[in-house]
């Protein structure tokens, strides 16, 4: 009798001693972690029309938009997976001047054989959500003219027309009339200016005759582009 008495009082103990070591249910927030440096900020954008409304691109990743409140830069392109990680390179990108809530990204870190193509990623919520758009030729967001400027703009007389100077030889802007961008008409090429720019000796060049687009407002019409 003691014995049983003993087996049962050791295994309520043992019970209360297993129920008492459980830690309290606490709510988890996740975020993201500051690694503190691995690539380099090629460019800056300001909205115009809307006072602190701005937006960094990288050459390897990814675009942010910055909290004014919160003194942070918030990332737009963590729910890039491995496979498209190609798209974390950000050769432009451009706002529309007459909607604060657009912005386009034109994606693409390499120009190598091995790397896929570019995409247009656009978004109607300043980057909380985004539409991809691919494109059929590639970008080198991480390679040389990164940051010379922005190839990409839109048009501030009509939101659904912006421009794009290719990086090759011959600078052909793009334009298009659909507003998430799936139709391109291109212009007439221009010769470049400069010898285009090599990273190594006999290495194909990665540069652009078109470093940067910039477009003229013209009151009450479409705008020219410069």
């Amino acid at each position: 009798m003691f014995r049983t008495i003993g087996v049962i009082a050791g295994s309520l103990f043992l019970a209360l001693s297993v129920h008492a070591s459980q830690p309290a249910a606490v709510p988890y927030h996740f975020t993201g972690v500051r690694v503190g440096g691995g690539g380099y900020v090629s460019g800056l954008l300001f909205h115009p029309a809307v006072r602190g409304l701005s937006y960094a691109r990288t050459d390897v990743g990814g675009a942010y938009r910055r909290d004014t409140a919160r003194g942070q830069w918030v990332p737009l392109l963590d729910w890039i997976t491995a496979k498209d990680e190609n798209l974390l390179g950000i050769d432009s990108f451009a706002v529309d001047p007459s909607d604060p809530q657009r912005l386009y990204l034109a994606a693409g870190t390499y120009t190598t054989p091995q790397a896929g193509n570019a995409a247009i990623l656009r978004s109607d919520d300043q980057g909380r959500y985004f539409e991809r758009i691919d494109l059929p030729f590639k970008l080198g967001g991480n390679e040389l003219g990164r940051g010379n400027g922005e190839r990409l703009a839109v048009d501030p007389n009509d939101g659904r027309v912006f421009f794009w100077g290719r990086a090759m030889p011959g600078c052909g802007a793009a334009t298009t009339m659909a507003r998430i961008g799936r139709r391109w008409t291109a212009s007439r090429p221009w010769p470049p200016r400069h010898p285009p720019a090599r990273a190594t000796p006999g290495a194909p060049s990665p540069s652009a005759s078109c470093s940067w687009s910039s477009i003229r407002p013209v009151a009450g019409a479409a705008s020219r582009r410069r």
